[in-house]
C-alpha cells in the first residue's frame, strides 16, 4: 500500500477516495490523476488493504473505486458487499472486464454504471462528482 496521508492533518469533513487495483502502473496513473484533479486518494494493491483503511476508521472515506477482478483473499465483489453492509455511506463504482461488469451487475443488481479499464481518468472523475452531488442532494432531503 502506498504510504498513507496523516489523517490528524485533514479537516473534519475531508473525504479519501480509495483505490484498489493489483496492476500498479493502472493504479498509480488513476491515483495520481484524482490527486491533480484535488481528491484525497489512497491507493491499496490488495483488497485486504482496503479492508484494513476501511476498517480502522482513521480515514473518513467517501467512495471506493475497486478494479474488478480485484487482487487479495476476497474479490472485488466481497469487499463492496462489506462495504454496502458495513458503511453504507461509502459509494462504491467496480471497474473491470466486460464479463466482470456483467457479473456485478448480477450479484448487485443496482443501477449504477461501471467502469471499463483500460480507465477513463476524466470519467471517473465525473463519475465520483456526480456520486458526491447525489448524496449531497440525499442529505438536504432527510
Amino acid at each position: 500500500m502506498d504510504a498513507l496521508p496523516d489523517a490528524a492533518d485533514n479537516q473534519p469533513n475531508d473525504a479519501f477516495l480509495i483505490v484498489v487495483d493489483g496492476d500498479v502502473i493502472a493504479r498509480h496513473v488513476l491515483v495520481e490523476y484524482l490527486r491533480d484533479c484535488g481528491y484525497q486518494v489512497i491507493a491499496a494493491a490488495s483488497t485486504e488493504e482496503a479492508f484494513t483503511v476501511i476498517g480502522n476508521g482513521d480515514y473518513p472515506v467517501s467512495a471506493l473505486l475497486c478494479a474488478l477482478p480485484a487482487v487479495g483473499s476476497q474479490s472485488g465483489f466481497q469487499l463492496a458487499q462489506w462495504v454496502r453492509e458495513q458503511h453504507p455511506g461509502i459509494d462504491i463504482v467496480l471497474a473491470g472486464t466486460l464479463d466482470a461488469a456483467a457479473e456485478a451487475a448480477f450479484d448487485f443488481c443496482e443501477d449504477k454504471p461501471r467502469l471499463t479499464r483500460p480507465y477513463d481518468p476524466p470519467a471517473i472523475v465525473a463519475r465520483i462528482r456526480l456520486m458526491r452531488e447525489q448524496r449531497r442532494q440525499a442529505l438536504a432531503s432527510e
